[in-house]
């Protein structure tokens, strides 16, 4: 497995079941009801790092709402962040960044949490 699927089964599984992860550029169309989160995971950068075989990789992990209501996105949206922060906390492999205010390429309102993580392999 590449380090993208390493960190998708790693959110999977310290995520509620309620969280779908989106480990592909696809647009998300319509999010499925059965979950209340979809989370997006894409590869910006890999770049080596000091040690042979060894690289540095940052991915964009947005965390997406399907609320329209503008009266309600943002609350929706900071309790699906707060989760996932809470979950990325114990993954001591990758850090994150910063967690920006986005709009989805999909049309969702969204967080884009820049994470980076040293991995073996691509």
């Amino acid at each position: 497995m590449g380090a993208r699927a390493d960190l998708a089964a790693a959110l999977t599984e310290a995520l509620p079941d309620t969280m779908q992860i989106v480990d592909d550029v696809r647009d998300l169309g319509v999010i499925d009801p059965e979950y209340t989160t979809v989370l997006q995971l894409l590869r910006l950068r890999l770049e080596p790092a000091s040690t042979i075989g060894a690289y540095w990789t940052d991915f964009a992990l947005w965390v997406v709402s399907p609320e329209e209501d503008p009266e309600l996105v943002d609350d929706d949206l900071d309790d699906r962040l707060d989760q996932v922060i809470e979950a990325l906390q114990p993954l001591t492999y990758l850090g994150w960044t910063a967690a920006e205010r986005d709009m989805h390429p999909s049309g969702f309102h969204a967080y884009r949490i820049t994470i980076r993580t040293r991995t073996l392999n691509t």
